[in-house]
């Protein structure tokens, strides 16, 4: 059994009992206690499972294809505020979230754009216009984003005019709650970008998460549907933060 048919069988196994041992695991699927506990870890790093004292639970995330059809409106407006930052002529990092797939349509008006992005779904609609789009080789995570030191690969053959992203959550203080392969790529995008915006709606404003591997302070401009709190313009003074209204 290859590593990914054995993680996607572990996962399989914590869904369905929402809560296991390694020991369980090793006695369904027959591996290795470490080969498990290292299935776990990678299966936490995409915070795909939580790991506890004595064994492992699922999380609350929810696959793209539910989130994709969360918050619609939000994520259009803003994207739609967001594309007014393009140019003519850009060459464009997209990440592969479900919010910034809306940027889509918004390219279609501009001239001579190039597209780098990590979402599958986003570069078939692309392609289908006639876009200029390259895919970042990787891994595929749920199902139409991808990850792994492959996508820094293909980053840093190139430079953009402004790299867009979006995140799990932001908490009170602006850090922001990541997941280490998300973020390894993000870090490679931001020092390639001249720009570095960060699409967040007020959903995302939450204090439930605890792994925080950044903040605002690594983006120049946030676009966001809610009003800023006075921490976070006195923490990052040196970010734009602009309101999209739907």
């Amino acid at each position: 059994m290859f590593k990914q048919q054995r993680t996607d069988k572990v996962l399989e196994i914590i869904r369905e009992n929402k809560y296991a041992t390694v020991d369980f695991l090793v006695s369904k699927l027959h591996y290795s206690p470490a080969t498990i506990r290292r299935d776990i870890t990678y299966l936490a790093d995409l915070g795909l499972v939580k790991k506890s004292y004595g064994g492992v639970s699922i999380t609350g995330n929810r696959p793209s294809i539910i989130r994709e059809h969360e918050n619609i409106s939000a994520k259009i407006s803003l994207c739609k505020t967001a594309s007014d930052l393009i140019k003519d002529g850009d060459t464009l990092f997209i990440d592969g979230t479900t919010t910034t797939y809306f940027l889509g349509e918004h390219i279609l008006n501009k001239k001579d754009i190039t597209v780098v992005t990590t979402n599958l779904k986003l570069a078939t609609f692309l392609g289908n216009h006639k876009v200029n789009c390259y895919v970042c080789g990787g891994q595929v995570h749920d199902v139409t984003m991808l990850l792994g030191p492959f996508v820094c690969d293909m980053i840093n053959k190139f430079k953009f005019d402004i790299a867009f992203f979006s995140v799990g959550t932001i908490n009170s203080n602006g850090q922001i709650c990541l997941f280490s392969p998300f973020w390894d790529f993000m870090k490679c995008a931001i020092s390639r970008s001249s720009r570095n915006v960060l699409l967040c709606d007020k959903e995302k404003l939450t204090e439930d998460r605890n792994i925080y591997l950044t903040d605002i302070g690594a983006f120049d401009t946030v676009i966001c549907d809610f009003k800023p709190s006075k921490t976070f313009y006195t923490n990052f003074e040196k970010t734009q933060f602009i309101i999209s209204e739907e």
